[in-house]
């Protein structure tokens, strides 16, 4: 499987899920086709180029050219395949954006813009064609280890960046012999740092207890951590700081900073 074959499959269930008629094409660039029927709906999948390429690592902007049948079908009547087609790719672009998945042995990461609609096209048949243009990059990578999912208390917390930290305090010493410092680990330490959007939910209550002083400051927090090649780990945790950062124009976000306990 590659990422076409994916596209064709996701995109194509979620199409089949509100209109069994529906039929969904992928093509590359290279071999794009274009079918016609009032239920047909195709994308093209864009190279844009301007790749990056080092240590494995591929960073690649790409455009889908979403086409579908206009608002009537053969007989001139309502076609809502066009509407249906709209919004599934939305649905798409938000479910999908900033998300990560593996394709065999490759690690993708995903960002998409929502569609933009183009002005439609004429076409042979009496409908007429609507396009959608859906921005986006992949960035795709091999044998990576990366932070999929967190867990707290079972519930899973949406992130935008997470860092897992291991730090110690050195012991260090000298003889007058030596020209260099010898080191010996006498404590370490684990962190969790995540940054997310405030919203309602566990972690957001946890901490809005916690600095109203109606919980335990020390109570534990089960985290588990999925990682995107299937490994899972499990810590408790207690919250040792957090803070919050409001702006007029973006949603507050809250950094949070876990130690174990």
């Amino acid at each position: 499987m590659n990422y076409k074959d994916w596209l064709q499959k996701t995109l194509g269930d979620m199409l089949k899920a509100r209109d069994e008629r529906i039929n969904l094409q992928v093509y590359e660039h290279s071999n794009a086709k274009f079918t016609g029927g009032v239920h047909d709906c195709s994308i093209i999948i864009n190279d844009l180029g301007g790749s990056t390429d080092t240590d494995d690592i591929v960073v690649l902007p790409i455009q889908l050219m979403c086409l579908s049948c206009g608002q009537l079908d053969e007989n001139n009547e309502e076609n809502t395949t066009y509407d249906i087609f709209y919004e599934v790719l939305k649905e798409f672009c938000t479910t999908y954006n900033r998300q990560s998945i593996n394709i065999d042995f490759d690690y993708y990461k995903m960002t998409y813009v929502l569609p933009l609609p183009i002005n439609p096209l004429e076409a042979d048949s009496a409908t007429f064609r609507m396009n959608f243009a859906i921005s986006g990059t992949l960035t795709i990578s091999k044998n990576i280890s990366d932070i999929n999912k967190i867990y707290i208390n079972n519930q899973e917390v949406p992130f935008l960046t997470a860092r897992l930290v291991y730090a110690t305090a050195l012991s260090s010493s000298k003889k007058m012999t030596q020209k260099l410092t010898r080191n010996r680990i006498e404590n370490a330490s684990l962190t969790l740092q995540f940054e997310c959007y405030n919203r309602n939910n566990v972690v957001g209550n946890i901490f809005r207890n916690l600095r109203k002083e109606l919980s335990n400051s020390n109570t534990p927090l089960k985290c588990k951590l999925e990682f995107n090649d299937t490994t899972t780990e499990e810590y408790n945790f207690i919250i040792s700081s957090v803070s919050l950062t409001s702006d007029k124009v973006n949603p507050t976000t809250a950094s949070y900073e876990l130690a174990l306990y």
